[in-house]
C-alpha cells in the first residue's frame, strides 16, 4: 500500500487483490468442474466409487508405445487403456469372426446344392465360378491398391451369393442341353445380364459418392459384379462342355472326381517311373549283357504290371497257355485299343522288344530307356532294322508287333500289316498271338480317364513256322 502511494496509486487500488490473497479456499470437487459444461469434463474424467477414468490424447512412436503404456501403469499404479490398440483389436475380431462366417456360410452353400444336384462332380463345377470370381476380384483389388474394409466384405457377399444363384442356373441349363439337346443358355444368359445390370445400377451408382468408404464399397461392387458375369457367362459354359458335353458327342463317360483322381495318381506313377528309368536305369542298360539285361527287363515288366495295379477298380487277368513259355523267340502279335496295351502285354513275359511308333522312341519321359533297351522304330523300316532285330532274336528275345500299326476306336480289327510276318519269315519264327479285351473300355482311345472295368490277355496256341 506504501509502495502504491509512493508512485502514486490510490490506496484502495490493490484491496480486491489482497483479500483474494488472503481468503480461504476450498477444494473444488469433480462435481464442481462438472457442473462446468464448457469445459466438458465427462468426455476425459469420470468418477464411480473411488474410481477414476481419465483420457488424453498422448502422441507416442509407434514403437514406443507398448514401452510407454508399461511404464505410466508401472509409476503410477493405474491401469493404461490404448484406445486405438482396442479400436483395431475389435476390427481384429470382427474380422474373424466375420471370415468365419464366410466360411460356415460357403459350405452351407456346398451342402445345398450337393442336396440339390445330388451329384459331387456337378457341385464341384457350380462352385467353380464362385470360387473364381472371389480369386479375381481380389487379385484386382490387390493389384489396384485396395484393401477390404468391413462394409466392402460385406458386399463381397453380395457379391458371392449372386454368383451362386447365377452358376446355378446355368448348370440347370448345361444339363437340359446335355439331356435334351436343346441350347437354352441364351435365355439364361440374358436373365444373369439383366440381374447384374439392375444390381450394378443400384449398388454401382454410389461410385459417385465423396465419402471414401462409399466410394470403396461400390468400386468392390462393380469388380465383383463384372467379374461374375464374365466367369459366368463363359468360362462356366465352356468347362461343362469340356468336361460333361463334348465328351457325351464322342461316346465318352463324364468324367468322375474318383475316376479323374485315380487316373491323374495311375499316369503320375508311371511318368516317374518312366523318368527314373530312363535317366537312371539306363545307365545300367548300357552295359549290360546276359542275365543282368534279362533282370533289368523283368524289372521294367514288373514296373509295366504295376501301373496297372495302382488303380484298385480295374481288374487284371491272364490266361496263360499251359503249351507256352516264352522261352524260343518267337513274333507276338496282339490287337491294338488301348494305350495300356503294352502295360497288359508284360503281364505275360519280360523278354520281349518291341517295335514302336516314333512317339514311343522319342518320349522325353521314357524314350533313352526304349532306345537302351532295344526297341525298334517302325517309321525306319524295318528292313533298315533287321541286323539289330536279329541280335535280340539271337539274344532269346521275342519281338511284340501291333500289325494293325495303330490304336482302333472300336473292338473291330483292322487290316494287318505284313511286318510281324516279314519278320517271321526273315528270321524263321513262330507267332504268338496275344488276345487283348477290356483295355479299349478301361481306357479308350483319345481318352485320359482310366474307367473301371476288367483286362484280360489270353496267350494264344503258337503258329508255327513252315519248314
Amino acid at each position: 500500500m506504501n509502495s502504491g502511494n509512493k508512485f502514486g496509486f490510490n490506496r484502495s487500488a490493490f484491496d480486491q487483490f489482497n483479500e483474494n490473497l488472503n481468503k480461504n479456499y476450498s477444494v473444488l470437487s469433480l462435481k464442481d468442474y462438472a457442473n462446468v459444461k464448457a469445459l466438458q469434463i465427462s468426455e476425459f474424467l469420470s468418477q464411480e466409487k473411488d474410481f477414476y477414468t481419465v483420457s488424453n490424447v498422448v502422441k507416442v512412436n509407434d514403437k514406443k508405445r507398448d514401452a510407454f503404456i508399461k511404464d505410466v501403469e508401472k509409476k503410477h499404479s493405474v491401469i493404461a487403456i490404448d484406445r486405438q490398440q482396442m479400436n483395431e483389436n475389435f476390427l481384429g475380431l470382427l474380422k474373424r469372426d466375420f471370415n468365419t462366417l464366410i466360411n460356415y456360410s460357403l459350405l452351407a452353400i456346398i451342402l445345398t446344392i450337393i442336396v440339390f444336384f445330388r451329384n459331387f462332380e456337378l457341385t464341384v463345377l457350380t462352385m467353380f465360378p464362385i470360387v473364381l470370381t472371389g480369386v479375381v476380384t481380389a487379385g484386382i483389388l490387390y493389384f489396384l491398391g485396395l484393401e477390404l474394409n468391413i462394409f466392402s466384405t460385406v458386399v463381397c457377399t453380395l457379391v458371392f451369393g449372386v454368383g451362386d444363384d447365377f452358376s446355378i442356373f446355368l448348370t440347370k441349363a448345361m444339363q437340359k442341353e446335355h439331356t435334351t439337346g436343346k441350347n437354352e443358355l441364351p435365355t439364361y444368359r440374358i436373365s444373369i445380364i439383366l440381374a447384374v445390370f439392375t444390381t450394378i445400377l443400384s449398388i454401382g451408382s454410389l461410385i459417385f459418392a465423396k465419402h471414401p468408404a462409399l466410394h470403396s464399397l461400390a468400386l468392390v461392387a462393380l469388380i465383383g459384379m463384372f467379374s461374375v458375369i464374365i466367369i459366368t457367362s463363359t468360362l462356366y459354359p465352356f468347362w461343362f462342355r469340356l468336361l460333361i458335353t463334348n465328351r457325351a458327342k464322342k461316346g465318352l463317360s463324364p468324367i468322375t472326381f474318383r475316376l479323374f483322381l485315380h487316373s491323374v495318381l495311375s499316369f503320375l506313377y508311371y511318368g516317374l517311373g518312366g523318368l527314373f528309368f530312363s535317366f537312371i536305369g539306363v545307365l545300367f542298360v548300357k552295359n549290360s549283357r546276359g542275365k543282368t539285361l534279362e533282370f533289368i527287363k523283368l524289372i521294367m515288366a514288373r514296373f509295366l504290371t504295376s501301373v496297372l495295379f495302382t488303380n484298385p477298380f480295374v481288374k487284371k487277368k491272364v490266361i496263360k497257355n499251359t503249351k507256352e513259355d516264352f522261352s524260343t523267340p518267337a513274333v507276338i502279335i496282339a490287337n491294338h485299343t488301348s494305350f495300356l496295351d503294352t502295360l497288359a502285354i508284360a503281364m505275360t513275359t519280360h523278354k520281349i522288344v518291341y517295335l514302336v511308333n516314333d512317339w514311343v522312341y522319342e518320349s522325353p519321359i521314357f524314350g533313352r530307356m526304349v532306345r537302351a533297351l532295344g526297341f525298334y522304330p517302325v517309321s525306319q523300316g524295318i528292313e533298315n532294322g533287321m541286323e539289330k532285330l536279329k541280335e535280340k532274336v539271337d539274344q532269346g528275345y521275342s519281338l511284340v508287333v501291333f500289325p494293325e500299326a495303330e490304336r482302333s476306336y472300336s473292338n473291330d480289327i483292322k487290316r494287318f500289316h505284313k511286318g510281324a510276318f516279314y519278320l517271321a519269315e526273315q528270321f524263321g519264327l513262330d507267332i504268338v498271338p496275344l488276345y487283348i479285351h477290356g483295355n479299349s473300355e478301361v481306357l479308350p482311345k483319345g481318352d485320359f480317364i482310366i474307367y473301371d472295368g476288367a483286362i484280360t490277355v489270353k496267350v494264344g496256341d503258337r503258329i508255327k513256322k513252315r519248314i
